[in-house]
């Protein structure tokens, strides 16, 4: 699990690398009215890509006895599922560009919906590579197909193509995806639709896309509010703040997840418990999410301005108080894995039943008092969620809330020295009227030091993991075996 784990954060950390390029040269070839547009369109897209995939990549995770016959009638679902969404969306592109008095809607959904032509080819062979723990193509399959998605966008945006560039890019993304998993399972691949066990996926896939579809819809039902209510300029200021907040989430908790997710399914089928699994993983990423948060509460305008230009200043104030807002959610960043893991769908859609309608209630009340104030309601969404999630997981595991969430403690500890340094180093170090490059820099190199301060300090279970990467590092720069 550790070899695999660093595997996924270094295909992360190399994508995250690639994809800030992207959006650096992006935010200077395009301006926040043509990032809006496709920031809407990829909300429609992104909420209807999980009926697209209807559950079935969690349900070859969790089988505990995968068969051909099973296989296909994943495939049968997974192609039923796609393209009936991608008619239902090509049709109705219209309709949504009238509401919003917006044409060039139609033109951005209609390139977006060949996705959903090419997308169930590869859904099961994918989900059988992380199955059978192949992470290791896997990852390197997710980050060819990402380079190829975001050359396109910035040689499309470079000759001119404005908001279709981005378009075009996701498909060409998805293009490299299919070719790449078909050149990796070969004959294995492409599996023949089935009926024999339908109505089993079916009924495992409604649960997890009816809990699937209220986590999307309530990650992106701002884009909605934002766009009728302060204009689809404002929707591109607030979609670039939220991208900056959610790099760390992207490319740690999507990493981790991605490990920990068939890690625990396997474990699961072998019935063995997953609580120390779970509580370990948590205390880890939250004792690297929360000092982040920090990080970027205190840097986030002049990163901003480093990163995409002047244009985008006001993105800056959005992403320090969002920040902050988010923290909370690193407390169930690996609860959905969990559920899904051990076939608990149900449950999963009851957590998504109770926190959605709060976060639909919060955005709309706090959109009377403007832009910033809406986000505040990720602070109150994910407070909701996490109480949720641990009261379902203490019944599922059969543990108390204490097992689940013993290392969070510590992390807390890490990240409240973590932000006296910050503090600290606001009051005595470069003023925030200095160069951006300077104050971005020598708050992150506080940050670090600070945490690894305090991750041996408080003997927090990360500071194991640190030495074990400082001793492989010892052992490749001086050729010789690692120590226990």
């Amino acid at each position: 699990m550790r070899r695999s784990l660093i595997w996924s954060l270094v295909e992360r950390y190399f994508s995250a690398l690639f994809a800030l390029a992207v959006s650096m040269v992006i935010a200077r070839l395009l301006t926040p009215l043509q990032v809006g547009i496709f920031s809407m369109c990829a909300a429609v897209m992104l909420l209807a890509s999980v009926l697209r995939d209807f559950g079935v990549t969690e349900y070859v995770l969790q089988e505990r006895e995968l068969t051909a016959a099973k296989l296909r009638s994943v495939m049968t679902v997974a192609l039923l599922s796609a393209w009936g969404v991608g008619v239902l969306v090509l049709f109705s592109r219209h309709a949504l560009a009238a509401y919003y008095d917006e044409p060039r809607l139609v033109a951005v959904l209609g390139v977006l919906c060949i996705n959903f032509l090419l997308l169930p080819f590869a859904s099961p062979a994918f989900a059988q590579l992380s199955r059978d723990m192949r992470l290791r193509t896997v990852f390197a399959i997710q980050f060819a197909s990402g380079v190829t998605g975001g050359s396109t966008s910035v040689l499309l945006a470079w000759r001119g193509m404005g908001e279709l560039s981005l378009a075009w890019g996701a498909v060409a993304g998805v293009a490299a995806q299919l070719l790449l998993v078909l050149a990796v399972c070969r004959g294995q691949a492409f599996i023949w639709p089935g009926m024999a066990h339908l109505r089993e996926v079916l009924r495992f896939g409604a649960y997890t896309m009816s809990s699937r579809a209220l986590d999307v819809a309530s990650a992106n039902l701002h884009e909605f509010i934002i766009a009728r209510q302060f204009g689809f300029a404002a929707v591109g200021l607030f979609s670039r703040a939220k991208g900056a907040v959610d790099l760390f989430q992207t490319n740690v908790a999507s990493a981790l997840v991605r490990v920990t997710a068939p890690t625990m399914a396997a474990a699961h089928r072998s019935d063995q418990s997953i609580v120390a699994m779970f509580a370990q993983g948590t205390g880890n990423y939250t004792a690297l999410a929360w000092p982040a948060y920090i990080l970027l509460a205190a840097v986030a305008p002049q990163l901003i301005f480093l990163l995409f230009g002047p244009q985008w200043d006001r993105a800056g104030d959005l992403a320090r108080w969002l920040s902050l807002a988010m923290m909370p959610m690193a407390l169930s960043a690996l609860a959905g894995a969990a559920m899904a893991a051990t076939g608990r769908v149900k449950r999963r859609l009851v957590v998504s039943l109770i926190y959605t309608p709060v976060h639909l209630v919060a955005l709309l009340a706090l959109a009377a008092f403007g832009l910033e104030a809406m986000v505040w309601a990720w602070f109150c969404t994910h407070s909701v969620i996490a109480a949720a999630y641990a009261a379902q997981l203490r019944t599922i595991l059969n543990c108390r809330v204490a097992a689940l969430y013993a290392p969070v403690l510590r992390s807390l500890i890490v990240a409240l020295l973590c932000a006296l340094a910050v503090l600290g180093w606001i009051q005595l170090g470069p003023g925030t009227e200095s160069a951006p490059l300077l104050v971005v820099s020598s708050t992150a190199a506080i940050t670090a030091l600070a945490w690894l301060a305090a991750v041996f300090v408080t003997r927090h279970p990360l500071h194991a993991e640190v030495g074990y990467l400082w001793n492989r590092l010892q052992s490749i720069w001086g050729g010789r075996p690692p120590s226990e």
